[in-house]
């Protein structure tokens, strides 16, 4: 894992390549899936761009950290996404709207004919 960041407390390109292959692991090992992986990586590197490391830090242990939380804020959400979708979700047992209306036109034409 390479060292400090760049003096100007920015993060260059390069020092992103430098650090992508051992990134790309560690994000393998927490996903288990090669898209997921690359893009987690993306993002770890998209947010070292945007919001770069203090001056003086090992860019290696901050990547390492923005990954992790970068996974675990995607875990929590997709968590979160599902536990919604599985509470305000129409149960299954409900006919649908057109089920409903088929047997409503059944049920009068039936009544029109008994008439």
């Amino acid at each position: 894992m390479p060292g400090p960041a760049a003096d100007d407390g920015g993060i260059s390109l390069e020092e992103l390549r430098r650090n992508e292959r051992w990134l790309r692991k560690l994000a393998w090992d927490l996903t288990k899936d090669a898209e997921g992986a690359r893009d987690l990586v993306q993002e770890t590197f998209l947010v070292a761009l945007r919001q770069p490391p203090p001056a003086g830090s090992a860019v290696g242990p901050w990547l390492s950290g923005v990954l992790r939380n970068l996974f675990r804020m995607s875990l929590r959400t997709h968590t979160r996404r599902e536990r919604r979708e599985a509470t305000s979700g129409v149960p299954d047992d409900v006919p649908s709207p057109e089920h409903a209306l088929d047997a409503a036109w059944t049920s009068r034409t039936l009544l029109e004919e008994v008439d």
